[in-house]
Formats: structure tokens, C-alpha cells, sequence
């Protein structure tokens, strides 16, 4: 969902999507491309959830689109079910 829009504040690279997979669960994070490439040392910043970035994105954004006390329409949706989460492959199901 972020790939290309989210910048590590650390080194000022991109964040690049991955994920780990531990006892056959598998775990989704964005890390800085220094930390992908060179090591977590070389940036020195941390991997965040997936998530929890997506939503604090899809929050701020909720915000930015909502009148002063109203509702917002992206939180509304999301609520009714309209729209998901599950953003990664590319559709609107629910995570």
C-alpha cells in the first residue's frame, strides 16, 4: 500500500515492504532500504508493523478528509465494511 511514499527518518531512504516468518506465522513490516541492504547498523532505524503504519496512514488521512466534528468518510467505511484492510494484495478484503 506505501511502497515508494514512506521515508525512514533516520537516514532519509525509502521504506521498502517485507516480512519475516516465524513458526509458520508470517509477519509483514516496512524497513528503511539502508537497513535492508546494508544491516539494521547501517540505518539504525526499526521496522514498523505493517499494520500499524498502514493504519496510522489511513488515520491521519481520515482526519485531513473529515469536516471539524464530523465523522470521518474513511473510518465510516471502514466500519461498515465497505472497505478493508488487507491492502497488501491489492483488494479491499478484510485482514
Amino acid at each position: 500500500m506505501l511502497k515508494n511514499l514512506l521515508v525512514c527518518a533516520r537516514c532519509g531512504r525509502s521504506m521498502a515492504a517485507g516480512y519475516t516468518t516465524t513458526k509458520g506465522r508470517r509477519y509483514a513490516y516496512y524497513i528503511s532500504l539502508t537497513a535492508q541492504k546494508r544491516g539494521a547498523r547501517a540505518c539504525g532505524g526499526r521496522m514498523i508493523g505493517k499494520q500499524r503504519i498502514e493504519a496510522a496512514v489511513i488515520d491521519t488521512l481520515d482526519g485531513l478528509a473529515s469536516p471539524p466534528g464530523g465523522a470521518g468518510c474513511v473510518s465510516s467505511c471502514r466500519r461498515s465494511g465497505k472497505i478493508g484492510t488487507d491492502w497488501s494484495r491489492g483488494s479491499n478484503r478484510r485482514s
